[in-house]
């Protein structure tokens, strides 16, 4: 994939910002149906409008799991902190001097190149810290750093995180799934869960995931490459080819968890699951740029 469909926009086009206000998100929404939805045919938007605003148009197209394909991409970017601050965990416990019997199941000289580097990158940047700011730093430097990474880096990591919710127990992945789909969850407990889901992958794949951190953070630190952005017309079809793997009832869960329902462990599980199931039938190229999609905060 080139830059081309992940870089720069055009025409209003232009990626929101991680900050955006929901106010502004449907402002986004109701732009994009004035551009392609006929006059008087409007579908109502799959997340409720703020008090006292105007409802906006929701983009007219098939219907995947019963919201828009705009709207699911919404209810997912609502929520959406940058998944990859969630595998903060791992770096922060196993390259911090609190090594686990998980981490030390890999090659000797693995795990000293990665301490290596982790020295290299940080130093004793993170030495006064206590243990709440050191892994809120360490957050910040995953999360900006894996924005800068290439299409291999982030398709592997996008790889492995389906992995590891596949492996892992119900209530584990239902806890990153309130990652994912719900706004304000507690991300501390995410992590934890991100990192304890890790420890179901063969050493090979838990090592990749280190390396991806470690990659994450130098990138930070250097400041280079640049960071990623998406646009909405790059992730058009994403989520248009989503829509023939997508259930109406994993749909409806991710809607209702957006909206601050409750949902049980084997719905939220399973609503995270099949999404990452159908986003691995997506095309090449459609799969590198919902990869960037889902590691740009």
């Amino acid at each position: 994939m080139t830059e081309a469909g992940t870089g720069g926009s055009s025409s209003g086009r232009e990626p929101l910002r991680p900050d955006a206000t929901i106010d502004e998100i449907q402002a986004r929404v109701s732009h994009l149906s004035a551009e392609s939805a006929p006059d008087g045919d409007q579908i109502e938007p799959s997340v409720a409008p703020a008090p006292e605003a105007p409802a906006p148009k929701a983009k007219r197209t098939r219907l995947l799991g019963g919201l828009g394909a705009v709207g699911i991409g919404l209810v997912i970017l609502v929520a959406k902190v940058g998944f990859k601050l969630l595998a903060v965990g791992v770096a922060a416990t196993a390259l911090s001097g609190a090594f686990g019997s998980r981490y030390d199941q890999l090659p000797a000289n693995q795990r000293q190149s990665f301490e290596q580097r982790y020295d290299a990158a940080l130093g004793t940047s993170l030495d006064n810290l206590s243990d709440k700011d050191r892994s809120a730093r360490m957050s910040e430097l995953v999360t900006h750093g894996a924005a800068r990474l290439d299409d291999p880096s982030l398709v592997l990591w996008t790889q492995l995180d389906a992995r590891a919710a596949a492996a892992t127990d119900t209530k584990t992945c239902a806890e990153i799934a309130r990652g994912w789909f719900t706004k304000g969850a507690d991300q501390a407990t995410v992590s934890a869960a991100v990192a304890k889901s890790y420890e179901s992958l063969s050493t090979d794949d838990y090592g990749a995931v280190l390396d991806l951190d470690l990659k994450a953070i130098e990138a930070e630190t250097a400041g280079t490459p640049a960071v990623r952005s998406v646009t909405d017309a790059a992730m058009e079809p994403v989520f248009g080819s989503l829509d023939a793997f997508f259930a109406t009832a994993d749909g409806q869960t991710i809607d209702a968890m957006s909206s601050g329902t409750a949902a049980t462990d084997e719905a939220a599980c399973s609503a995270l699951r099949n999404l990452q199931s159908a986003a691995a039938t997506l095309p090449t190229d459609q799969f590198a740029v919902w990869a960037v999609w889902t590691s740009v905060p």
